[in-house]
């Protein structure tokens, strides 16, 4: 996918919790069109002209699981970028284990951080498993040490 600022990326937000229109005005500025689903079931049926998934992560992976399986079932695959609340550091991990593109703070409302995270799961050598603002990088820092530690 071309990354100039030109790129226009269209997401599909899987979600019961809806972005706001602040955060989908401030992305649709940077280039990011936001279209929201409340069910996975949609997906299969949504996800056509959509360049990657935003799903969002209460307390397990389960979505993301699901998420995977139905585009295994229609055979196309497209990156899911999973919105993990910062403190939930072992979560986000779980989620690059079992799939995710990205991880993106679920806090996170700046269109920049969000272009980052589009950007390097379009690139060649994605990057694995990313918080691209420095309090989650330092929360995830933190929690890894004290993983080595136990």
């Amino acid at each position: 996918m071309d990354t100039d600022n030109n790129q226009r990326w269209k997401l599909l937000w899987v979600d019961v919790q809806s972005p706001g229109p602040a955060l989908v005005r401030n992305l649709a500025d940077q280039g990011i069109d936001l279209s929201q689903t409340l069910s996975l079931a949609q997906l299969p049926l949504r996800m056509e002209d959509s360049h990657a998934v935003i799903l969002g992560l209460g307390g397990d992976t389960e979505p993301l699981e699901r998420a995977l399986e139905f585009m295994a079932l229609w055979r196309r695959r497209i990156p899911v970028v999973c919105r993990v609340e910062r403190q939930r550091t072992r979560l986000a991990e779980e989620a690059m284990e079992k799939g995710a593109a990205a991880v993106l703070a679920a806090e996170e409302t700046e269109p920049e951080a969000w272009r980052a995270v589009l950007e390097s799961i379009c690139d060649t050598n994605p990057v694995q498993g990313i918080f691209v603002d420095p309090l989650s990088r330092q929360l995830l820092g933190v929690d890894r040490k004290s993983t080595r530690l136990n």
